[in-house]
């Protein structure tokens, strides 16, 4: 945790059962009126004071803007996948700071993952929450499910810039290499990016894929997990288009 986000609009509090305020004391070791990047869900952080009460709480005492992390022009669709990979790209998709995700059952995936708790308990929005608070960051993507991969397409496509870039990682069929694909896009900020289960694409995705304007792009030559194989992605998009942030000041 590298800064403290608490509910969107709720005041700067933290209850003594709070497992944040745990953290705070115990890992981070705060002192009463030391000092934390902390805020609310979607709005800008500040460097706040941490006063200690008598009850066991804590509430923030803002003191000044923070540096605000930019976010990076992606829109995520992936398949459904494994609980504990599905929490893995929640979270590295806040820490990236993409702008929208979307999950959706793919044609070789397996129709239970869709099923899960995660999805059902809001534990997919605890999981970007920490993945947020990893990237010292305020703002979560937007997250959505759609039906099948056409739907997530369409999805994709309504929520993105009209010129984005269309990319789907292949290991078997791709027709360029990923990050040549983005620097001879470089006019065009922005990329939907499409990834199918951890079984790859079907051959029907692919002609889909083609048919909406995707082109089928490598990764490398050795297969990778789902979850591995987006940050692979992201990072690769992060260092071909790097966004200033602002220095800290303490």
């Amino acid at each position: 945790m590298n800064c403290l986000l608490l509910p969107k609009n709720s005041p700067l509090t933290l209850a003594p059962d709070n497992p944040k305020l745990e953290h705070v004391k115990s890992v981070l070791k705060l002192k009463d009126g030391d000092e934390i990047f902390a805020g609310t869900l979607g709005a800008p952080l500040q460097i706040c004071s941490i006063r200690y009460i008598s009850d066991g709480g804590a509430y923030l005492v803002p003191l000044r803007p923070a540096p605000q992390a930019p976010t990076i022009p992606v829109t995520l669709a992936v398949s459904y996948a494994r609980p504990q990979i599905a929490r893995r790209i929640l979270f590295e998709s806040a820490c990236f700071g993409i702008e929208n995700l979307i999950f959706y059952p793919a044609t070789k995936g397996e129709a239970d993952y869709a099923k899960s708790s995660l999805y059902t308990s809001g534990e997919w929005m605890k999981r970007m929450v920490e993945g947020a608070e990893q990237a010292c960051a305020s703002s979560i993507p937007s997250f959505q499910t759609a039906s099948s991969l056409e739907d997530a397409i369409e999805r994709a496509v309504e929520i993105s810039p009209a010129d984005s870039l269309r990319a789907a990682p292949d290991l078997y069929e791709a027709t360029s290499n990923y990050a040549d694909f983005l620097k001879a896009g470089a006019e065009r900020p922005h990329c939907i990016l499409a990834f199918g289960s951890e079984r790859g694409f079907a051959n029907s995705d692919r002609l889909l894929l083609r048919e909406k304007s995707f082109e089928l792009v490598s990764l490398g030559e050795r297969v990778l997990r789902t979850d591995t194989a987006i940050m692979a992605a992201m990072a690769i998009f992060s260092a071909l288009n790097p966004c200033k942030r602002p220095k800290q000041r303490f």
